[in-house]
């Protein structure tokens, strides 16, 4: 029955360390994904920002000076303006740690028209390079959303 016993506890005891051993190896698999230098964060202690940054009246000029580069640097596809498509498409992106905008799309929710959705990613892959979003004193990549709105009034069309 001794035997018996020792088998039975050395059963429990191998298949016991087996499972912990797999649960460690996930976990760490886990971790690294997650901890690593890609990863984006959605909040972050200081959001990128364009030129100004900091403060509220340095946000309300950020803005603005985003608003003004899309409106210098869009140009209205001539396929919708014959048919007179407008309205609003978010496009949604990745600051990157020296700036760069990367990962720049449109989710099929905010679709408007192809090419209006082409042009929106267009004018925001032009823009020169933003201050990183950081968490403490680190730039980290921080996923971004910003509206490009269509509207005839005034717009340059392309030829």
């Amino acid at each position: 029955m001794e035997t018996k016993e020792r088998k039975s506890y050395g059963r429990i005891s191998f298949s016991l360390f087996i499972f912990l051993f797999a649960a460690l190896l996930n976990l760490s698999a886990q971790k690294g994904h997650t901890a690593g230098d890609d990863k984006v964060y959605h909040r972050v202690d200081n959001m990128p920002y364009y030129l100004y940054g900091g403060s509220e009246e340095n946000y309300t000029k950020d803005v603005k000076a985003i608003m003004q580069f899309i409106s210098d640097n869009i140009r209205y596809p001539k396929d919708a303006w014959e048919i007179e498509k407008q309205g609003k498409v978010i496009c949604r992106f990745v600051v990157e740690k020296d700036g760069r905008l990367s990962d720049i799309h449109i989710q099929g929710k905010d679709s408007l028209y192809p090419s209006l959705n082409k042009e929106a990613i267009r004018v925001i892959r032009s823009f020169p390079k933003w201050h990183p979003g950081t968490m403490g004193k680190t730039a980290v990549r921080t996923s971004y959303s910003l509206p490009v709105i269509f509207r005839m009034r005034g717009a340059k069309v392309q030829e």
